[in-house]
């Protein structure tokens, strides 16, 4: 019995010390390797930041720039949007037209929709500039 709790007296002790290394390894090396990191990377923003801040003296912003450049691109991203948009609804609406023109008329109708049909889809694809 005494031996047994002797025996696990020595292993707990074993384990504090352990944690005890490795709270003391935390804290120091650790601890001042990764400050070195941060001021590391600290400089680093600072050369960046310094580099941005010579251009922008030279009358170069990169961050205007950069901005002018994304909202353009967007701009024209939906401008292209828009008009595929605008496109798909005049062939939609050609179609039905087409489809209802069919419909109304007999074989010679369908003869000349089909004659004129370019012609409309062309027409409808310049006035819906207008609309």
């Amino acid at each position: 019995s005494h031996k047994k709790a002797r025996e696990l007296y020595y292993k707990m002790d074993a384990l504090w010390q352990n944690v005890k290394s490795i709270d003391e390894y935390i804290k120091d090396a650790f601890s001042n390797h990764f400050d070195l990191i941060i001021e590391n990377a600290n400089s680093q923003v600072d050369r960046v930041k310094g580099t941005f801040d010579k251009f922008k003296d030279k009358g170069l912003d990169l961050k205007k720039k950069y901005k002018e450049l994304f909202v353009k691109k967007d701009n024209k991203e939906l401008e292209k949007e828009k008009i595929e948009a605008e496109a798909a609804a005049a062939a939609a609406k050609a179609e039905e037209e087409k489809e209802a023109l069919e419909q109304e008329v007999g074989i010679f109708g369908s003869i000349w929709n089909g004659i004129t049909w370019p012609f409309r889809t062309f027409w409808d694809f310049i006035t819906s500039f207008w609309s």
